[in-house]
């Protein structure tokens, strides 16, 4: 990497713009193409900041990063500025977001006869609340130029069950300790049977209630979705708990599940109807977990309190601790540095 290129429209400067310039400082050079006002406004791109105080901002910061000697900044009104000609450059950075454009760029390249630009593609750095930090949420309000939560965290659940809101409310606390949580429970249909079995029924359910509690709260950044199911394996079913966590803005879901506990062969019978009812995805249960375990146990509604697992487990543990892992655990995809 000796000579480097890469381009923005650094509205409004932010650690995510700092970890992009950071990346080129092994470089002998840095050429900048900063987006003029004339396209800014022909794209609406927010917040519009004018071009001489981005130039001058962005020429701070790469002082107070020591790359201001070796940096040239250009004023550019297309898609692509200079990385699509000639311009002397090795090496392109860009943040993930962009890796299409990058993408772009070298086939313009190579159809001109000039050699690919090695792509170097930075990761987005995230605010506090999990999104990536970016000039329109920090015009906003929502956040500040160094990611931290200004606004409260406003999370929707499709469920308005005691127990999963309480374990959704534990687990958003430890993901995000410091924020003001706006947390609201929605009861909504999980539009698949009472009693999920397999994997593929859970989730879609759980899918399915994070899709209607989007729907009932717009405004919220997250939309949980949870649902118990019964997995077959090695011949028994496991009571398990699914969480898929979306992101009402960008549509992204992601999904987690908490641990398992097989079922004990009287309660499955009263799930299913029958000794005979081997653990397969084709099994049709009677009742569902909560009321097989209610039937048993003389309790009403033990699901909407601590769960069949404390009844079962004596005590060892509720079903609060399986909506904990089950959020927590579909928040590893969008947490990984990698």
């Amino acid at each position: 990497m000796s000579r480097v290129i890469l381009g923005g429209t650094f509205s409004i400067l932010h650690a995510g713009h700092e970890a992009l310039l950071r990346a080129a400082m092994g470089s002998k050079s840095i050429l900048i193409g900063l987006t003029g006002d004339e396209w800014m406004k022909k794209h609406k791109l927010h917040p519009l900041v004018p071009y001489s105080t981005r130039e001058k901002n962005l020429a701070r910061l790469l002082a107070r990063l020591g790359l201001r000697p070796r940096s040239c900044i250009v004023e550019i009104n297309d898609a692509f500025g200079p990385a699509v000609l000639d311009c002397g450059a090795d090496t392109l950075v860009v943040s993930r977001e962009t890796e299409k454009t990058a993408g772009q760029i070298n086939l313009i390249r190579r159809r001109k006869g000039l050699p690919a630009l090695h792509v170097i593609s930075v990761p987005l750095v995230l605010a506090e609340d999990g999104f990536p930090i970016s000039s329109s949420r920090i015009s906003s309000g929502l956040i500040n130029s160094k990611g931290r939560r200004l606004a409260p965290l406003r999370v929707a659940v499709g469920s308005n069950n005691p127990s999963k809101l309480k374990g959704a409310r534990s687990a958003l606390r430890r993901a995000f300790p410091g924020l003001r949580l706006h947390l609201r429970g929605f009861a909504v249909s999980s539009g698949v049977h009472e009693q999920p079995v397999g994997f593929g029924k859970t989730s879609q359910g759980a899918l399915n209630r994070a899709k209607s509690a989007a729907r009932k709260w717009p405004q919220a950044d997250y939309a949980i979705g949870l649902e118990s199911g019964l997995i077959p394996f090695d011949g028994r079913f496991f009571d398990m708990q699914l969480c898929v966590l979306l992101s009402p803005a960008d549509g992204r879901a992601s999904t987690g599940c908490s641990m398992g506990f097989a079922l004990p062969q009287k309660v499955q019978e009263n799930v299913f109807g029958g000794s005979g009812t081997g653990a397969r995805h084709s099994a049709r249960p009677l009742l569902s977990l909560g009321d097989a375990v209610d039937s048993l146990s003389g309790q009403k509604n033990i699901g909407r309190r601590k769960g069949a697992l404390y009844f079962l487990s004596r005590g060892l543990m509720e079903r609060k601790e399986m909506t904990v892992q089950a959020v927590l655990c579909a928040m590893v995809e969008r947490r990984s540095p990698v």
